[in-house]
């Protein structure tokens, strides 16, 4: 979560923003979610936690709100793929971004290494992220709630895909 702080940050402005990310960061479930949010949350939270059990009726609510095959395919080479990651970094002990301070061990006395801010504005932040719909290239600025249709051509909101522009 906090290595993707300043992506969920240029998506939620302001004081809300925080808020957000702070949920997030201790648990989803507090958030402030659509229904179709909350449905991939759980459903990524059960494949990461226990992938070995996930079966075809844990998709069942993610159809239900919206999610065609395409965007549980995408949810799932995304949530996959993020899994197999920071396994690799942390298998390999990479370091973190060099903009990121170390986590605070537990029961550390303050004034040892801080927990980052989730939303701490950094000098070398400068990526924007657009949501683009995949049927007719509209594209939907940061810091805007995403629209569940297209404006321009009507699709869902699971035919956009995420673009990330520096």
């Amino acid at each position: 979560m906090l290595a993707h702080a300043a992506d969920l940050r240029s998506e939620v402005k302001g004081e809300g923003g925080a808020g957000m990310a702070k949920a997030l960061l201790d648990d989803w479930r507090t958030a402030s979610l659509s229904d179709a949010d909350r449905a991939l949350c759980a459903f990524a939270e059960a494949l990461t936690l226990k992938p070995g059990e996930t079966r075809e009726g844990d998709l069942v609510p993610l159809r239900d709100a919206g999610f065609d095959d395409r965007a549980i395919h995408d949810a799932v080479q995304a949530i996959a793929y993020f899994a197999y990651i920071n396994r690799v970094a942390d298998g390999l002990g990479v370091d973190l971004e060099p903009d990121m301070a170390p986590p605070r061990r537990p029961g550390a006395p303050p004034g040892d290494t801080e927990m980052p801010e989730p939303f701490a504005e950094t000098e070398s932040m400068s990526m924007t992220i657009v949501w683009r719909c995949l049927k007719c290239n509209t594209h939907f600025p940061a810091g805007e709630p995403i629209p569940d249709a297209c404006t321009s051509c009507g699709a869902p909101r699971t035919e956009f895909e995420l673009v990330e522009e520096d």
